[in-house]
């Protein structure tokens, strides 16, 4: 091979690695920039977000149908279960600071099994029986707003502590302001000079038998 030709291949060599390196770094800039967009506006990039973010728009402001707690031990430390059933048979589960969606996994037979359930709760009641035997009642009332597209639920307890909460509703973290003492709870809240003043929901909760699983 001639020293014309090699130095012709030397040069097709390099300009190959300069395309390619130049759509390498090319590539990286666009997929930096979808995802940089997605993040900016709030856009779901998996099944499990977009289930959250679907769900969190259509039950807000709503109270679920039962709401419950399970108290978690392990080694690791204490950790809370936290379970929301809706009207239509989709649930929240909340474990630490992740939230996740559940839809009820058959749509057609969704009323009709909420209805065989509300039908059996409203037997207990007329018996007498406690709904739900294994559960400790707590109360507290709740707010729900928006605010900068996040949920925020503003809880006042019984015990006279106030808590945050503050929910992506398409990652589903959520943040968790420390306790406060308050004075007294609002009757209404106006989260803008044109909307309706909110009245705070009541929301039960049940507290469930603690779960060891601890090796101790």
């Amino acid at each position: 091979m001639s020293v014309g030709e090699k130095q012709s291949r030397n040069r097709v060599t390099v300009w190959v690695g300069k395309v390619t390196g130049g759509l390498v770094i090319l590539t990286a800039l666009i997929n930096g920039t979808v995802d940089l967009y997605r993040a900016i506006n709030n856009i779901p990039t998996s099944q499990s977000e977009r289930d959250n973010k679907e769900y969190y728009e259509k039950y807000f402001g709503k109270k679920p149908v039962f709401q419950g707690d399970v108290p978690l031990n392990t080694d690791s430390g204490k950790v809370t279960i936290g379970l929301e059933v809706h009207s239509q048979g989709d649930i929240l589960v909340k474990y630490g600071t992740r939230s996740q969606w559940f839809p009820f996994p058959n749509r057609g037979s969704s009323d009709v099994a909420f209805n065989f359930i509300s039908a059996a709760y409203a037997e207990n009641d007329i018996d007498g029986s406690n709904r739900y035997p294994l559960a400790t009642l707590d109360t507290y009332k709740q707010f729900e707003t928006q605010e900068k597209g996040n949920i925020v639920r503003t809880k006042y307890f019984s015990s006279g502590e106030l808590q945050v909460l503050t929910i992506d509703p398409v990652t589903g973290n959520i943040t968790v302001s420390e306790s406060k003492p308050y004075s007294k709870i609002p009757e209404t809240l106006s989260v803008s000079p044109n909307s309706k003043p909110l009245p705070p929901a009541d929301i039960d909760v049940y507290k469930f038998p603690e779960i060891d699983v601890s090796s101790k």
